[in-house]
C-alpha cells in the first residue's frame, strides 16, 4: 500500500512540479502554451530531464456550462481532480467518460411550456450536447468530486464538466469556439526516475530551482498570472518517506531471510532420513535439490497469496469496499519479488545441507 501511495496520490511530490493559475487572474491558452514551452527549454539549458507534461485548460462555453480538461491516461498528474479525490464513482478510463462536481445540477428547458426542470446529475447518467447543426457530443458521468478546493471564480449554479483533452477541441467546436478561446488553469511537469532513487528527488528540486530562477511566473504580460511555487517542494517529506519505506523493506527482508533459513534448517535436519532414502533409491543430487526447492517455493508462494489476500481484504474493509484501494500491479510485483528474494538464502542453505547427507543415513539404526 505504501508503494501504491508513493506512485499515485503523492506522485507529483516525488516526481514533478505543478503550476497553478492565480485565483484572481486568468491565463489564456496561448500564455499557458508559451510558459510550458519556455520551461521545456530548460532541458537544453540546464540539462534537466522532463519525462512528461500535461497542460490543463478550461472554457466557459455558455453562462451555465464550463468544460475542463483532464487526462485519463495520466490521472495522478492533476491537483484539483484525481482518483483519490473522487467522492462517488470512479475516475474516467476513456475519453467518452466525464466527471462533475458533487451536487452539480442540470437545468433542462421543457419545450412544451418553457419551464426549467432542475435535476441533480447522477453517476451513470449520460449527457448529450447538440447545436443547431444537429452535431452531438455525449459523455457518461462516471464520478463526482468536491469542487470547493478549486479557487478559480465560477458560476456557482453552472455545470462544470471535466472531460479528456482529446475531446476538448470537439466540444469547443460544438459551441463555435476553438482551443484559443480557452484558458489554462494548470501545468504539471514530471521528471523520469524511480521513486526509491534519490536522483529523482534531486531532479525535481533542480527543475523547481530553474523555474524560479528564470522568473517566468512573474511575467504576467507574456505568461499570465501564476501562483508562486514554493522554494522548497515536498521532496524533503518524500525523501523521509523513501528512507522509512526502505528501512521497513530491509526489516521485512531480514526477518523473512531468518525465518526461511530456520525453516530450511528444520526441513533438512529432521528429514535427513527421507532425503537419504531418495539418494539410496538412485535419485541424483539435482533431483533431490529440485524437490526440496519446489517445496520451499510452494510454501513461500502460498504464504505470499495468503498475505496479499489478507492485506487487500483489510484495505477494502478500511476503505468501505472502495475499489480505489486495490493494490496496483507494481505493488504486487515488488511484493512477490521480495518474497522470492527472501527464500533464496534458505534455499541455498537447504541445498548445501542436502548435498552433505549420505545415502547410508537411510540404514542407520536410530533406535
Amino acid at each position: 500500500d505504501s508503494l501504491d501511495e508513493l506512485q499515485t496520490d503523492r506522485f507529483l511530490d516525488h516526481n514533478g512540479v505543478v503550476l497553478e493559475q492565480l485565483a484572481n487572474q486568468t491565463v489564456t491558452y496561448d500564455q499557458g502554451l508559451a510558459l510550458s514551452a519556455e520551461i521545456l527549454k530548460l532541458r537544453g539549458l540546464a540539462g534537466i530531464e522532463i519525462a512528461d507534461q500535461v497542460i490543463y485548460n478550461y472554457a466557459p462555453v455558455e453562462p451555465d456550462l464550463t468544460i475542463w480538461t483532464l487526462d485519463f491516461q495520466k490521472p495522478w498528474f492533476g491537483t484539483y481532480v484525481k482518483p483519490s479525490l473522487i467522492n462517488n464513482g470512479a475516475f474516467p478510463k476513456s475519453n467518452n467518460q466525464a466527471l462533475v462536481i458533487t451536487g452539480t445540477s442540470q437545468v433542462q428547458k421543457l419545450s412544451t411550456n418553457g419551464v426549467n426542470l432542475t435535476s441533480i446529475i447522477a453517476v451513470g447518467q449520460t449527457l448529450e450536447f447538440t447545436n443547431n447543426k444537429t452535431d452531438v457530443e455525449s459523455f457518461e458521468i462516471v464520478g463526482n468530486f468536491d469542487g470547493n478546493q478549486i479557487n478559480i471564480p465560477r458560476n456557482p449554479d453552472g455545470l462544470w464538466l471535466f472531460i479528456d483533452q482529446s475531446r476538448f477541441d470537439d466540444m469547443l467546436g460544438l459551441f463555435g469556439m476553438t482551443v484559443k478561446d480557452s484558458f489554462t488553469y494548470g501545468i504539471s511537469f514530471a521528471v523520469p526516475g524511480n521513486l526509491l532513487d534519490t536522483n529523482t528527488l534531486d531532479r525535481v528540486k533542480k527543475l523547481n530551482d530553474e523555474i524560479q530562477g528564470q522568473k517566468l511566473l512573474t511575467d504576467s504580460a507574456n505568461y499570465g498570472g501564476w501562483r508562486p511555487i514554493p522554494s522548497v517542494l515536498p521532496t524533503e517529506k518524500a525523501a523521509a518517506d523513501r528512507a522509512q519505506l526502505i528501512v521497513f523493506l530491509l526489516f521485512i527482508v531480514i526477518g523473512g531471510v531468518v525465518m526461511t533459513t530456520m525453516l530450511s534448517f528444520l526441513v533438512s535436519r529432521f528429514r535427513s532420513r527421507e532425503i537419504a532414502i531418495l539418494k539410496a533409491m538412485g535419485y541424483s543430487r539435482a533431483s533431490v535439490r529440485l524437490s526440496l526447492i519446489a517445496e520451499i517455493m510452494t510454501t513461500a508462494s502460498v504464504g505470499f497469496f495468503v498475505g496479499i489476500g489478507s492485506a487487500q481484504g483489510l484495505l477494502l474493509y478500511l476503505a468501505d469496499f472502495d475499489f480505489k484501494s486495490l493494490l496496483s500491479t507494481n505493488a504486487l510485483f515488488y511484493s512477490f519479488l521480495i518474497n522470492v528474494v527472501i527464500t533464496l538464502p534458505g534455499m541455498f542453505f537447504a541445498s548445501w545441507r542436502i548435498l552433505k547427507i549420505s545415502p547410508s543415513e537411510a540404514f542407520r539404526d536410530r533406535g
